[in-house]
């Protein structure tokens, strides 16, 4: 394990943000929209964290420990948000079976309303 430096991953995070437009408004990859933004608000909330209680970096062992301190660092709404895009980006991932549950305009919801939270983050820093 290696620690990741704040800017590191707000790098990432853009990267991530970048892709979910690169793939478009097409329902075929609605799956991977899913996913990419759920890992670009992953990289904002760790930016954050990083930041906020690591000086600058951060070593985060595992999904469980992430959310462990993002429970402890974030405030409930944002950390809320944070669950929801997880949450729906797993179905994209291990649940075949629930693609009928990620729609556009459930995407489109999670954009407007719970990525924000995470993406301004780093406005606190």
């Amino acid at each position: 394990m290696s620690f990741v430096k704040t800017e590191e991953h707000l790098a990432q995070a853009e990267i991530n943000e970048s892709f979910v437009s690169f793939i478009g408004d097409t329902s075929k990859y609605i799956g991977w929209k899913f996913v990419a933004l759920h890992y670009s608000a992953l990289h904002f909330g760790d930016a954050y964290i990083a930041n906020k209680i690591g000086g600058g970096r951060v070593m985060i062992r595992n999904h469980d420990h992430r959310k462990e301190l993002y429970d402890t660092h974030m405030d409930e709404d944002t950390f809320s948000s944070y669950e929801r895009l997880e949450s729906f980006s797993r179905k994209a991932r291990y649940e075949p079976n629930k693609g009928h549950l990620l729609t556009v305009d459930l995407f489109e919801d999670l954009l407007t309303k719970d990525f924000p939270k995470l993406k301004t983050l780093s406005e606190r820093f």
